[in-house]
């Protein structure tokens, strides 16, 4: 008996060895067609499908360290049918991070299958400013388990297998992808977000004071813009660009997201409070652009400004909000306006994509 279990465990061990090598196989198979589909993103006819965010922050001011996070997804439309109708979806496939701080760096790859938004494989590459290298790769099945994983230190490469050692065990690189693709979902506007609930009620202004505070602080937020802009401060502010295309033989379609934001601090406590936001969707004919002016102690919306141009129709919307919320002047020259309904509901979700980053709040 005890012979017939052990030829029979050995086989077992076999039959896994030799599945996770198929696997692997295929996974590399899947790498090297992922990696074409990248290098012919926007070329040759084929309409460009990703999405850039870049944040930089300043790490030590007195000295000059920033730290610059570089984060690229490459994505499918995939149809799906749900609530008796069909709609597209953008799900990534291929996501590039490229961290850098204070001598140290990261470059990571995550590669996802679209069908089920499981991780298929993860490579990791870091140097810290002594020159110390590591790497590490895991590879997972069609339900995300891993199958198989390397790591090298320095000069050193080794092959483990997929039990647990040191702690790695790719359960936290398959929760980091997870995180991913949903900051993708909300910057793809794919993610519902709610509304404030607990804002605090505060002592408003006499509306002629607050318009006053109003063009005041938006003539501030330029100023500081422009200083960054040019290099003349460290910058902090965080960038989004989506290339996408609408379906059938629409035109590309790009749409740039900017944000600035400084550092408070509050006693021993740090937080980056963003005072700008501006944003700009735009193909051939049409041209939509948007500010946000934020209260940068608050984090309340302040005043907003929409301008969209079609077919040389220019369209304008100035809103301007009290201390909570409410909006107080409306400057149009078009007969449809909601009090700033729809800018207020984009601005949070604007608003939670940016503590995510410059916060790290989930």
């Amino acid at each position: 008996m005890l012979l017939c279990l052990l030829v029979g465990t050995i086989a077992m061990q076999a039959q896994s060895t030799s599945d996770s090598k198929a696997r692997v196989a295929e996974i590399r198979k899947m790498y090297a067609d992922a990696k074409k589909r990248m290098d012919a993103n926007g070329k040759h006819g084929n309409p460009a499908l990703d999405m850039t965010i870049t944040y930089k922050d300043v790490v030590l001011e007195e000295e000059g360290y920033t730290e610059e996070d570089v984060r690229t997804y490459y994505f499918d439309h995939v149809r799906e049918y749900k609530d008796d109708q069909f709609y597209e979806k953008n799900v990534p496939f291929f996501i590039i991070r490229d961290w850098s701080a204070v001598g140290h760096t990261s470059y990571t790859e995550m590669m996802i299958n679209p069908k089920n938004g499981k991780l298929v494989f993860y490579f990791d590459r870091s140097e810290t400013h002594a020159g110390l290298i590591t790497e590490t790769r895991y590879y997972y099945d069609d339900n995300g388990k891993l199958i198989e994983q390397k790591h090298k230190r320095g000069n050193e490469e080794r092959l483990t297998d997929v039990e647990p050692e040191d702690g790695q065990d790719g359960t936290e690189e398959v929760k980091k992808c997870q995180s991913y693709i949903q900051h993708f979902n909300l910057a793809m506007n794919q993610q519902e977000v709610d509304e404030q609930a607990n804002y605090s009620t505060l002592t408003t202004t006499p509306k002629a004071d607050r318009l006053n505070n109003i063009r005041s602080a938006y003539a501030k937020a330029k100023e500081k813009i422009k200083a960054s802009e040019t290099r003349s401060v460290l910058p902090r502010d965080i960038v989004v660009v989506i290339h996408d295309q609408e379906e059938g033989d629409c035109p590309p379609t790009t749409f740039v997201l900017n944000y600035w934001f400084d550092e408070l601090k509050t006693g021993e406590q740090t937080h980056n409070n963003a005072y700008f936001i501006s944003s700009r969707y735009y193909f051939m004919g049409f041209d939509n652009y948007n500010e946000y002016l934020i209260d940068p102690e608050s984090q309340r919306l302040m005043f907003t400004y929409n301008q969209g141009l079609e077919e040389n129709e220019k369209m304008e919307w100035r809103y301007y909000f009290d201390e909570n919320g409410k909006c107080i002047e409306t400057k149009t020259n078009s007969e449809e306006q909601d009090n700033g309904a729809e800018a207020k509901q984009t601005f949070e979700r604007y608003m939670k994509l940016f503590n995510i980053f410059a916060n790290g709040e989930e």
